[in-house]
């Protein structure tokens, strides 16, 4: 098992995807790839399965 963790900090505007559910993506699906790709980055195979979380704003 991994775990990998990763975030970054925005000063709160309703008008921002990160914080706007109505404008799609958010955190998850904008910084959520650097961390996966990270992790597989150095991995020796392909993982078979993975999960991620989020704690909304």
């Amino acid at each position: 098992m991994i775990n990998t963790t990763f975030g970054s900090h925005k000063p709160y505007d309703p008008n921002n995807r990160f914080f706007n559910p109505d404008l799609a993506g958010g955190a998850l699906l904008d910084i959520g790839g650097y961390a996966t790709q990270a992790t597989v980055y150095f991995m020796n195979s392909t993982p078979s399965k993975a999960n991620s979380t989020m704690t909304p704003f």
